[in-house]
């Protein structure tokens, strides 16, 4: 398989749904505060989430999934997003349209954030 990266921007990779999924809107948000950096993978399944850490809350850091989505999937848009658990650690599943069409699912942990409140 080619890199994530290249299957944002191009190739699509799916899997299967997850509970309490919600339909979302294109993406607007505001660029992740400076605070806010990222570790892990390239988010195309649980195993590589893209580890969001040094947000204040749960919008920053929401906010910080976003940004990051925009840096490596320009005109994305949110089609849905979803609370899971990646080996037993909190996680957003997000799923995008590429700019070209495809569907793609972005897992995110989001321990670090978690809970802590707007």
């Amino acid at each position: 398989m080619l890199g994530f990266a290249a299957a944002l921007v191009g190739a699509g990779c799916g899997s299967s749904g997850a509970a309490g999924s919600k339909p979302a809107g294109t993406a607007a948000a505001a660029p992740a505060p400076k605070t806010v950096t990222y570790a892990g993978g390239d988010g195309h399944d649980c195993a590589h989430r893209v580890i969001v850490q040094g947000a204040s809350g749960e919008l920053e850091g929401v906010s910080a999934e976003y940004d990051w989505l925009a840096q490596k999937s320009p005109g994305y848009k949110r089609k849905f997003q979803s609370l899971t658990k990646c080996d037993g650690q909190p996680s957003d599943k997000v799923t995008i349209e590429t700019a070209s069409g495809d569907t793609v699912d972005v897992y995110f942990d989001i321990s670090d954030f978690f809970g802590k409140g707007l």
